[in-house]
């Protein structure tokens, strides 16, 4: 007997718990892995390009190239160059907010995009700001 007891258990004995805990904890393992791969290939790179075409439009809005006027980037302009839907308008005094979201890899997270537009003399929406993943503060709608 003193011979078998020193002998590790044969794999015929294993235990069916032990098992689907493996095979659990590995499915979470390839989810989290899916979902890392998908944030950072997938969703950050569309929210930085809707941050970059925006900018860009605001970029060129605010320097006049060869001595022309500066014309200002409506609401329509900012919507084609992102190219998504956004959420519901939001209404801030005499500023209106667009928010874009790219679902993370997690559910519950989203890169946010939010555009600032400002209700110029003829009440027409034109591109004020942009924020990157964070709403803008009150004390940050202020006309300059």
């Amino acid at each position: 007997m003193s011979e078998q007891q020193g002998q590790p258990p044969s794999s015929k004995g294993r235990n069916p718990t032990a098992l689907a805990i493996r095979s659990v904890l590995l499915v979470i393992l390839v989810v989290l892995l899916a979902a890392l791969l998908y944030d950072r290939f997938v969703a950050a790179p569309r929210a930085n390009k809707a941050y970059d075409a925006v900018d860009a439009l605001l970029t060129a809005a605010e320097q006049p190239s060869m001595g022309e006027n500066t014309r200002p980037v409506t609401d329509v302009e900012v919507k084609s160059a992102i190219g998504e839907p956004g959420h519901p308008r939001e209404d801030a005094g005499q500023f209106a907010i667009d928010r874009y979201s790219w679902r993370r890899g997690l559910l519950f997270t989203s890169y946010d995009l939010y555009v600032v537009f400002h209700k110029d003399a003829g009440g027409q929406l034109v591109l004020y700001q942009i924020y990157k993943n964070e709403r803008p503060a009150a004390a940050d709608l202020e006309l300059e």
